[in-house]
């Protein structure tokens, strides 16, 4: 195995570039970012709001997409 599961955790940090989450599914978007919170959790201020946060720009970055 080239990557470790802790590589293949970070790179998927990349799902959050706006280009990339619109082309994913909410589920397949909120795993990752939950794996994202959980790996990095003790940096983040308030891990708690993350959900509502990535919804938000979510929708934001989809309309963006279909413009």
């Amino acid at each position: 195995m080239r990557f470790t599961p802790l590589h293949q955790k970070v790179f998927q940090g990349l799902s959050v570039i706006p280009s990339i989450s619109v082309t994913l599914t909410p589920a397949e978007g909120s795993r990752r970012i939950q794996e994202l919170v959980d790996l990095y959790r003790e940096y983040l201020l308030s891990p708690g709001s993350i959900k509502s946060e990535v919804h938000t720009w979510r929708i934001r970055w989809g309309k963006k997409a279909k413009e």
